[in-house]
This record gives structure tokens, C-alpha cells and sequence, in this order.
């Protein structure tokens, strides 16, 4: 397994800038998303029937902009270097940053972007969580919309309907699980393809990057 050359450093000039998506980035009906805004960067493992495991790292980015009604969404997953098995047991207890810095990128996988919201006409629950929606869709030419609920950390999301414009085999159905532990963004996708059951294909966790301004900024 490769690793990365990861020594920690800064550049002159520049703080650690990671603040809170303010009321005015954030539309208040999405205020139950406000915890996964921000850039994030980590790696997990993928796997399924007839995928041999493998080691992945990860980039996401959500960003609300000046009160709009949606976050938007953009997603790179590259594989990694090296056998799936050391990098699994090392990555284990790591957080998301750890196994950033752990893995050296082999090739870029998959990526996609999209759109998140809270459901303007969906009701409050009982418990606190609102219903979400999603829009997701990928340069391979397939895209797909997703309906969960989500609450102060955790979201929950499951595939309403799966498009495809070429014969790339598409999941039947999947679902999508995230949730903080120790500030940490940790999720499952899980999926049923191939003709095999529902099972989980990503595993991960992300740690949130901090946001760079110049050190005079107001």
C-alpha cells in the first residue's frame, strides 16, 4: 500500500478560517442541513458481491449560497493504491483526515453533483427531523433522485427514482446513511445491483477541511 508523503504545514499569510454557514448563506428551512455544509476529505472502503474490496479516498463539498433554497453538491472518489486488507485494518480507528493522508490516489473513480433540500411542503416530525430531497447525477449519464429525512446529525436517504441515458448498469435501488461521530462525517451506501440483495458497497469517513482566508480578512 502506498502512502502519502502527509507532513503537516502552512503557509504564511493564511489562517484556519472553518466557520458555521451563517443565517444568510443558509435558507432557514434548510437549518437541519447545516451541519453537513463545508468541504470534507477522507476514505473508507468499497465492496460487494463481485467486487473485490478495495481501499477509496474521498472529497465531498456542500455549499449554500446566499440564502438559496438548496445545497449544492459535489462528490470525487478515486481508488486507492495498494491492497484494500493493511489499508482496512489501519484505517479502522483513524479519523477521516488520518486516512486522507494515509492513501495515495491510484485513479479517479466516480464522481457526481447534484442538489440537497429540506421539502418546502413537508412537515416537522415528531422527533425533530424534516424530509430531505435530493438530486444526484454523474458524468456517465445517469442521475437520480433521493427522499429521506435528516435531523441535527443524521440523514437518512433512499433512491425514489434511478434515470440512465446509456447501458451502463444503474442500482435497482440504494440507500444512504450519514450521521457525526466525534466531528467526523461517517456514512454507508448501500445498494442492490448485479441481481444480488441490498448490501452496503461504501463504508467511509470524512473530516471536515478547514477554509483558508487570507490572515489581514475581516
Amino acid at each position: 500500500m502506498s502512502v502519502k508523503n502527509s507532513a503537516a504545514g502552512g503557509k504564511s499569510g493564511f489562517v484556519s478560517a472553518a466557520k458555521e454557514e451563517t443565517a444568510a448563506e443558509l435558507a432557514p428551512e434548510n437549518y437541519p442541513l447545516k451541519w453537513l455544509v463545508g468541504r470534507w476529505h477522507g476514505g473508507g472502503i468499497l465492496a460487494y458481491e463481485n467486487i473485490r474490496p478495495g481501499a477509496y479516498l474521498h472529497e465531498l463539498t456542500l455549499r449554500a449560497s446566499h440564502g438559496s433554497p438548496y445545497l449544492t453538491y459535489e462528490s470525487k472518489i478515486w481508488l486507492a493504491e495498494g491492497e484494500a486488507g493493511p489499508a482496512e485494518k489501519e484505517m479502522k480507528e483513524m479519523s477521516g483526515a488520518q486516512r486522507y493522508a494515509l492513501l495515495a490516489k491510484h485513479c479517479l473513480w466516480a464522481q457526481s453533483c447534484g442538489y440537497l433540500r429540506v421539502n418546502p411542503e413537508g412537515a416537522r416530525r415528531a422527533d425533530g427531523s424534516a424530509e430531505v430531497q435530493a438530486m444526484v447525477a454523474s458524468p456517465s449519464g445517469t442521475a437520480q433522485i433521493w427522499v429521506g429525512l435528516a435531523d441535527a446529525s443524521r440523514m437518512t436517504l433512499i433512491t425514489d427514482a434511478v434515470a440512465r441515458c446509456t447501458a451502463e448498469t444503474q442500482p435497482e435501488s440504494a440507500n444512504l446513511r450519514l450521521a457525526l461521530s466525534a466531528g467526523d462525517l461517517v456514512y454507508a451506501y448501500g445498494m442492490q445491483a448485479f441481481g444480488y440483495r441490498m448490501q452496503n458497497y461504501l463504508t467511509g469517513r470524512l473530516t471536515r477541511v478547514p477554509e483558508l482566508r487570507e490572515s489581514g480578512e475581516k
